[in-house]
């Protein structure tokens, strides 16, 4: 089941109209609720001209769901639940982790959602009664670890009156629990899946060597496949602080080398990381600090009209 403690849901069936509360949610979420509930019972969802049935609206609160509840969704199963001792989460605060431009970085991000996980770097989830780091599947060693001494400063530091030893919890990418993902709506499990990057060289070579009969060429050593651990997928980006890739701090390219192709060694989702401060400045008319304070959309438009996308 979807239901979580710290949200309302509104369940429609052919004669009720259900608008359950969690345990965690707010005033304004359970009014929204039943105004959605009374909107939805005379909706009809058959072709045009259909009467709609004649449907009762529901209130429920968490722990009071009648039997036919339960039935409409296949059963009473497991759900992301807040004790009645335990202390209610916070509204979520996402952060964005990354020393790719050569310092560490943290911003936040607004209106948040799954497609704002990098699978490059780690992101910090604050809930007020916990903080979770999402580490990537590429995120580097010095990446984890800057980003379990931030939390631990957050929490030290927050004005919240929250406990400064409040749990910090490391989730892997692609082995989120509910209690994760539950702050993501609409959380798509295959959705790294769906968006893996392929190597486009890679996927030239293997097409060349299937049209000649020849065994596929190895994967490149720094790409994870699908469905081996996450141990194994980033087990040589945590021993390698540049994730299998040179490191942009002391490897610098000539913008002609960049545009023109990749070289050897070069994170191709980093191109500009390579430039010198000089050729960076005047490529994306800012210095490094403001770039990597910008949106991603934003950035990856500049890469895109400087040809090193």
């Amino acid at each position: 089941t979807s239901l979580n403690s710290i949200d309302c849901f509104v369940l429609v069936t052919p004669s009720t109209v259900f608008a359950w509360n969690g345990s965690g949610s707010t005033d304004d979420e359970k009014t929204s609720a039943l105004k959605i509930a009374n909107k939805l019972k005379d909706m009809t969802y058959g072709p045009p001209g259909t009467v709609p049935p004649a449907r009762a609206v529901t209130v429920l609160a968490e722990g009071e769901e009648p039997l036919d509840f339960w039935d409409c969704l296949g059963g009473k199963g497991d759900y992301p639940q807040v004790r009645p001792d335990e202390p209610m989460p916070a509204e979520p605060r996402l952060f964005h982790c990354t020393d790719k431009f050569g310092a560490f970085q943290v911003e936040e991000v607004a209106n948040f959602e799954q497609s704002d996980l990098l699978d490059d770097d780690v992101m910090m989830l604050d809930v007020g009664v916990s903080v979770y780091l999402w580490v990537g599947r590429s995120a580097n060693r010095l990446e984890v670890e800057k980003s379990m001494d931030l939390a631990r400063k957050y929490n030290a530091q927050a004005t919240d009156g929250r406990h400064p030893d409040i749990p910090i919890v490391q989730v892997k990418s692609g082995a989120e629990p509910d209690f994760f993902t539950q702050y993501f709506p609409g959380w798509d499990a295959a959705y790294a899946e769906k968006h893996l990057f392929v190597d486009p060289l890679e996927s030239i070579a293997r097409a060349r060597a299937e049209e000649q009969g020849l065994p596929p060429p190895p994967a490149s050593p720094n790409k994870g496949q699908l469905g081996q651990s996450h141990e194994e997928l980033t087990g040589h980006a945590l021993l390698n602080p540049t994730g299998g890739f040179l490191d942009p701090r002391t490897n610098k390219f000539a913008l002609e080398q960049l545009q023109g192709g990749l070289p050897e060694g070069v994170d191709p989702t980093a191109k500009e990381a390579y430039l010198s401060d000089e050729d960076f400045a005047a490529l994306m008319d800012c210095d490094r600090a403001s770039y990597a304070k910008l949106p991603k959309w934003k950035r990856d438009s500049k890469k895109k009209a400087s040809n090193i996308f």
